[in-house]
């Protein structure tokens, strides 16, 4: 239970967060919306007849029929992909890309710190390796196992070899 200080100064910051989100975002407007139909002519104000707007909308703009001609694709010149692509990745490589990696900075979305690679010595230089020769020889990356390979990014901002 809270005491009656602690009650007070619980209100206080709600009252003040309440007062900034007013004076920055202006009075709370309502939960309903209303868009124009299709030709413009009237407001739609159902939910489900915007729900049904919205859907045509999209389908107007995202599913049009492609404006590239065939015929050109089929002029362009052809050119070799490097050998270098069938090449798996080599321990060298992995130790290069932990050490470009910039430290004191915030995780990526694989929440791993660079500090955890860079402190991973030769031990982890030689299981990432044998983690991204196993995916770079099945062709496959199982969603679950993406989180390891997130280093793969940093080769591709270098310029370097892709790993996926």
């Amino acid at each position: 239970m809270r005491s009656k200080a602690m009650q007070t100064e619980h209100d206080m910051r709600h009252d003040t967060s309440t007062i900034l989100s007013k004076c920055l975002f202006g009075p709370p407007t309502s939960t309903s919306s209303s868009i124009l139909s299709a030709n413009g002519a009237s407001l739609i104000t159902d939910k489900n007849k915007i729900v049904e707007r919205r859907a045509e909308h999209f389908n107007n703009v995202l599913n049009r029929p492609s404006c590239i001609n065939d015929e050109a694709i089929q002029h362009l010149p052809r050119v070799d992909l490097s050998p270098d692509l069938d090449i798996p990745l080599s321990e060298d490589e992995v130790d290069k890309v932990i050490k470009q990696m910039s430290t004191g900075k915030a995780p990526g979305p694989d929440a791993i710190p660079a500090e955890v690679f860079k402190s991973g010595g030769l031990s982890l230089i030689h299981k990432l390796t044998a983690v991204f020769q196993l995916f770079w020889e099945s062709e496959t990356l199982r969603q679950k196992n993406l989180e390891i390979a997130q280093m793969s990014t940093h080769l591709q901002e270098k310029g370097q070899q892709a790993i996926v």
